[in-house]
């Protein structure tokens, strides 16, 4: 869910659109990580496992229009990898806007995951079909082909559009590397100009 407001600071208007960002993923394929990258944190190999979930905000700016400044405020909700905390996911996933879902393009059992991460997070939606972003990450390890390789990863994506029925459902994908920084600001830049597309269109459809 995503809710909209206008500012106005030193006569320059300011549209800020808040959105719920999940950002889910197996365990250890480094979602925390790349957190941290685009919150501009040190980045920390050895940091303690996360407990549930995590939550950080920050502000994207898309420019202006109309002498509006446009601005999505990210709730990016960091959600624990473990199975021992899958029991407590679904309140997280409530009411979210986008998701990340993030395996490692080194472990093949993290991208044959994702899709029950998704059906996961749909069972909380309401089969609300949400725009996602596939993110295949730490290829800092590797060099190209990884070993879940980009064909693999453009059928899956087909493959889901065809059984979930997704033709109208935004998913994209990109490679990652949290180390390197590598298409961090990218990705979330990317999803954040979706959000706000998807909120124009529903404002325009009314209620």
């Amino acid at each position: 869910m995503s809710m909209s407001g206008i500012l106005s600071t030193d006569n320059k208007k300011v549209e800020v659109l808040l959105s719920k960002l999940i950002l889910a993923g197996s365990y250890r394929v480094g979602k925390t990580s790349i957190r941290r990258n685009f919150m501009g944190d040190a980045f920390i190999k050895d940091y303690l496992s996360t407990l549930g979930a995590d939550f950080s905000v920050k502000k994207l700016s898309l420019g202006e229009k109309n002498g509006t400044e446009l601005l999505v405020e990210l709730q990016i909700w960091d959600i624990a990898g473990q199975e021992g905390f899958a029991s407590l996911r679904a309140r997280f996933f409530q009411g979210a806007s986008a998701a990340f879902l993030v395996y490692d393009v080194n472990t093949p059992s993290t991208f044959n995951d994702l899709e029950n991460w998704l059906l996961q997070l749909w069972a909380v939606q309401n089969k609300q079909k949400i725009p996602l972003i596939f993110i295949g990450n730490k290829t800092d390890l590797d060099t190209p082909p990884y070993k879940v390789s980009e064909h693999q990863v453009i059928e899956f994506i087909k493959q889901l559009k065809i059984k979930y029925e997704l033709e109208d459902v935004e998913i994209h994908y990109i490679f990652t590397s949290a180390l390197s920084g590598e298409n961090i600001l990218e990705t979330f830049e990317m999803i954040s100009e979706i959000i706000y597309e998807r909120w124009v269109n529903i404002s325009k459809k009314g209620p």
